[in-house]
């Protein structure tokens, strides 16, 4: 679900406007929600480059 909503948020701001604040936002959470799987951006960036 984090992810898909990343990939969304991506898309609509690009790579330079996404921020974990912006996908919080998008996922009706607060962004230490999503360091709490994500332990950083780039983590998170990993998690989409090996699912592509």
């Amino acid at each position: 679900m984090i992810e898909d909503a990343a990939f969304e948020v991506i898309e609509r701001e690009g790579l330079s406007g996404f921020s974990m604040r912006k996908l919080a936002a998008r996922l009706g959470c607060e962004a230490m929600s999503i360091y709490h799987h994500f332990p950083s951006q780039a983590h998170l960036y990993e998690a989409l480059v090996e699912r592509q």
